[in-house]
């Protein structure tokens, strides 16, 4: 069972003691993190989509993201995908390192290793 809380005004999951994995599809739209240095040494320009697997406003959020991807004008955007509860780490390096706070799902514009853009919960794609 997942409850959706209202917190600080911002919707959150909780996940209660049995947890209901999320199926994703198109994962093949994204790039992969394999580590941080991955994200740390791309002075390109980049988005990074941090989501849960257990949270429909995430899967809401994720689908957003890849029906983006899916459309021609967006198509050669790179998008890292990290699963909070895979990539626990890397999603708190990213947090530290670009001083940002946490939210999940969370997407993260990226150029010259700056965080220029934040959209979370809801608002991803909106």
């Amino acid at each position: 069972m997942i409850n959706i809380i209202k917190n600080d005004d911002a919707l959150m999951c909780e996940a209660e003691t049995h947890t209901e994995h999320i199926e994703f599809k198109d994962t093949d739209l994204f790039s992969k993190v394999s580590s941080f240095e991955d994200l740390k040494n791309n002075q390109d320009s980049f988005y990074i989509l941090k989501h849960s697997n257990i949270c429909p406003i995430s899967k809401k959020a994720y689908d957003r993201v890849v029906d983006a991807l899916k459309n021609t004008y967006f198509k050669d955007i790179l998008v890292y995908l990290i699963v909070v509860q895979d990539q626990r780490d890397i999603s708190n390096q990213v947090a530290q390192h670009y001083n940002i706070t946490h939210e999940s799902p969370q997407l993260l514009k990226i150029k010259q290793g700056k965080v220029i853009e934040a959209q979370n919960h809801l608002d991803i794609l909106k």
